[in-house]
């Protein structure tokens, strides 16, 4: 993942992370922050798992979340962009913050269901 940081049209730092080390901490957060429960009553849940979810509808639809959650937000990417600043997400471009919260949730539920599938009763 990454997210650029912009002055006016010029990008002048980039941030990254592999999802590989995004932590539970994050997961929960993004779980809880992002309305999950209303997003996932739109889509088939095996569709969303597999990433087969329409990109442009399923992006308005966390862009709406993120307007609606910009507090929680803004503390999750500083947990996964090691470093990044308040002022620095403030000069980010909003669907590239989507595009990376969309990977985080598809991570996060990729994560739930990979316990869910591995547990043994």
């Amino acid at each position: 993942m990454k997210l650029n940081v912009y002055r006016g049209k010029e990008i002048i730092k980039t941030y990254e992370s592999d999802v590989e080390f995004i932590t539970l901490g994050v997961v929960e957060a993004v779980l809880k922050n992002l309305d999950i429960e209303k997003i996932l009553s739109e889509f088939d849940l095996d569709a969303l798992a597999k990433g087969k979810v329409n990109n442009i509808t399923f992006g308005v639809k966390l862009a709406k979340v993120v307007i609606d959650n910009f507090d929680a937000i803004k503390l999750i990417l500083k947990e996964v962009f090691d470093g990044i600043t308040n002022e620095e997400l403030d000069n980010t471009k909003p669907m590239e913050v989507v595009n990376v919260l969309k990977e985080l949730l598809g991570f996060s539920m990729n994560s739930l269901f990979n316990v869910q599938g591995s547990e043994k009763n």
